[in-house]
């Protein structure tokens, strides 16, 4: 995971008190990594690997077919 944040009151689930706004995580896992990335006010790409989304509840910033896409996009972004 990419971390871009600053100190936030201790509210997130994992007790750190750190905000993880602006951070991107990329993964292959709706689960774990795109939910898990919106549970910490972060941003996502999910690597397809030429799946289709079916995820109905939310949806990744963005999906790429492969992890040096998501990467690519991820510095493009950024900056």
């Amino acid at each position: 995971m990419v971390y871009s944040g600053h100190a936030a009151a201790d509210d997130r689930p994992d007790g750190t008190g750190a905000s993880l706004n602006g951070a991107w995580m990329i993964g292959d896992s709706p689960q774990a990594d795109v939910r898990g990335a919106i549970n910490v006010d972060a941003h996502s790409v999910w690597v397809s690997g030429g799946r289709p989304w079916t995820e109905g509840a939310y949806r990744p910033t963005h999906i790429a077919p492969d992890t040096a896409s998501a990467i690519d996009h991820v510095v493009k972004v950024t900056g």
